[in-house]
């Protein structure tokens, strides 16, 4: 798991390198991605989809206890 986690970040960081999404948390089997756009979050979300071979959800909100899910 760590190993695969490992791997899509590398594979993500250079669409997120120097744009205005930062990773600012990482738990078990999730990423918490900060940022300053609904576009970048769907963007983000599109790429991850895309490399990882697990189904993933994307969720918007001004703040951790606020976020609300995004449909696909």
């Amino acid at each position: 798991e760590t190993e695969l986690n490992y791997n899509v970040l590398h594979q993500i960081k250079p669409y997120i390198y120097g744009e205005d999404a930062k990773l600012v948390l990482y738990t078990y089997d999730s990423f918490l991605f900060d940022c300053k756009t609904e576009h970048k979050a769907h963007q983000l979300h599109k790429i991850i989809s895309e490399i990882n071979e697990f189904p993933s959800k994307i969720k918007i909100g001004s703040n951790y206890a606020n976020l609300q899910n995004i449909p696909i």
